[in-house]
């Protein structure tokens, strides 16, 4: 990608570094390289990883091509509000978290990048207009305005429309849940997050999408390369309010976890994750050019710079740092090999990968959460192995008896009519044995058999 003028420039780029990539037992402190990353089609070349790897069993394992449904809420960052020039028309086929119009190589989103993964990726918004004038199976339900209570609205109007969906099965597709919230709020009512209603929002997501990864990005937070800790807005409101949203964000995981009404049968739910983000992190040497004049709103330009860090850090986890990394020229990075899934808290600190080959019998227990886990088919091969043993085991006993019989049995010497004399086998000197002769009659008994005389013959070898 050509330099902006007005970026700040790096001398060369970073590598972007993650725990558990190649090692998946490896301590959290451990790190691997991601060496793949575009800048659009041409140069896509992102590995396919689902044809070779166990994927989407959870959200400890779920891969880029294991979204199929797109949907948003939110904000005026969801609905494209400004983003076509001296209007205030929503342009939701341009916002970065369910636009779908045009490809990468000219407008890039979270859904055009997904597309590139699986092109029959539903949910998209394209075009221009309000909620309720673009078609519903278009998962969009943001609005313009929209505060931290209005989310259980949203949440129940985007079940609703998921429901409804005929192109997709939306119970059999994962569905990635971008939820842009804060930023209008906390520059228009200066108020600390409605705590409830949005936990209230995720458990009606919860409860009512099948495969759902909730994306719940905070307030934007614009600064400039040389002072990254200032956030722009800050200037409109109180430094406390972006405090507490940024601690509500962070009790939400803690929450989810302990909340048994997002649990199963007493385990937490594997097909329900969620993604707190505090805040929206963008970075230039010109802040102000990301923004549309005089509105907290992010122009193109800002959204294509949102693109890149939401993207990046689903790709890499918290270790994405833009003090290494200068958006304007850093590419969009492909999943690592090894740990090819989106990072979230279940795969941070252990990546686990599994192949489609090492799967045996259809009672596979796949949960690739809260560390490393044994197979059920496990039980069937310890089962088989201790047959095995135990057969070995009796037929080691069973041919070592009949061997020990067998050397103690007395030597048997059949003599054949045309022999006259008998071979007997030498033995030391002084050596008393007994043997038996066997002999035949020349003549068949009344019964049509030999025969047979059997003397007891006892000698003495001597010298």
């Amino acid at each position: 990608m050509d330099l902006n003028a007005e970026d700040f420039a790096a001398e060369k780029l970073t590598q972007a570094r993650l725990p558990g990539a190649a090692d998946s037992q490896q301590p959290p402190d451990a790190v691997s390289l991601i060496f793949n990353s575009f800048n659009n089609r041409k140069t896509f070349s992102c590995p396919r990883t689902k044809t070779d790897f166990v994927t989407g069993t959870g959200t400890g394992d779920l891969s880029p091509e294991d979204i199929g449904i797109i949907a948003a809420m939110g904000d005026s960052l969801a609905t494209g509000t400004g983003l076509w020039p001296h209007t205030d028309i929503e342009f939701r086929g341009a916002a970065f978290p369910i636009g779908g119009d045009a490809t990468i190589d000219g407008l890039v989103t979270v859904p055009n990048i997904l597309h590139e993964f699986n092109d029959k990726l539903a949910g998209v918004s394209h075009g221009m207009g309000t909620r309720n004038q673009l078609p519903a199976h278009q998962l969009n339900v943001a609005e313009g305005g929209a505060t931290s209570s209005s989310m259980p609205e949203q949440a129940r109007e985007l079940v609703r429309r998921m429901k409804a969906l005929r192109e997709v099965d939306a119970d059999q597709e994962w569905a990635m849940v971008i939820i842009t919230i804060g930023t209008e709020e906390i520059c228009t009512q200066c108020e600390p997050p409605d705590y409830d209603s949005l936990l209230e929002a995720l458990l009606i997501l919860s409860k009512g999408i099948r495969k759902a990864f909730v994306v719940l990005l905070g307030p934007i937070h614009v600064s400039s390369s040389y002072q990254q800790q200032a956030n722009l807005l800050k200037y409109a409101t109180s430094y406390d309010f972006f405090k507490e949203w940024a601690n509500a964000f962070k009790q939400f995981r803690l929450r989810i976890v302990s909340f048994s009404e997002f649990n199963c049968d007493g385990r937490i739910s594997t097909t329900f994750g969620l993604l707190a983000l505090p805040m929206l992190t963008i970075t230039s040497r010109y802040p102000y050019s990301l923004f549309i004049a005089n509105r907290p709103l992010l122009n193109r330009k800002g959204h294509m710079y949102a693109t890149k860090w939401l993207w990046n850090r689903l790709i890499t986890g918290p270790t994405y740092n833009l003090s290494l990394a200068v958006l304007s020229e850093d590419a969009y990075y492909c999943p690592a090999m090894g740990c090819p899934y989106f990072r979230t808290a279940e795969n941070r600190h252990y990546c686990r990968l599994l192949r489609h080959i090492d799967v045996i019998g259809n009672d596979e227990d796949l949960t690739l959460e809260g560390g490393p886990k044994t197979r059920r088919s496990r039980k069937n091969l310890y089962v088989t192995a201790a047959i095995v043993i135990v057969i070995a085991f009796c037929t080691v006993i069973s041919i070592g008896s009949l061997l020990y019989q067998m050397s103690k049995q007395v030597l048997l010497f059949t003599f054949h009519p045309l022999f006259s004399n008998v071979s007997i086998l030498p033995f030391q000197n002084n050596v008393a044995f007994s043997y038996v002769l066997y002999s035949k009659e020349g003549k068949m008994n009344e019964g049509g058999t030999e025969k047979v005389i059997k003397r007891k013959v006892s000698c003495k070898n001597s010298s």
